[in-house]
């Protein structure tokens, strides 16, 4: 399973798995915080609840943005799966 890496100065692939999943989480936190909000008075832009998730991660705006640029379309896709979304668009700001 190559868990532990391969070669002197090799990062351990066990990183590099925990890096994937910190990415999903954010995505994750991201996509059901916006979804939670959609429709409302109170409503927000993406950036906003990006905003907000990368607050209380305490990372980077950046660094949210990427994990949900990259894990999004999976996320919707599970969801569409599970039946929590009928291929509800969102519009991006």
């Amino acid at each position: 399973m190559k868990i532990e890496g391969g070669r002197q100065g090799r990062k351990p692939m066990k990183a590099h798995l925990e890096k994937i999943d910190n990415a999903r989480k954010l995505a994750h936190a991201v996509e059901s915080r916006y979804l939670q909000i959609e429709g409302t008075p109170d409503s927000m832009t993406l950036d906003d609840v990006v905003w907000e998730v990368a607050n209380a991660n305490d990372v980077s705006f950046q660094k949210v943005k990427d994990a949900y640029k990259v894990h999004a379309k999976a996320i919707r896709r599970e969801l569409e799966t599970l039946g929590v979304l009928k291929g509800v668009k969102i519009t991006r700001s």
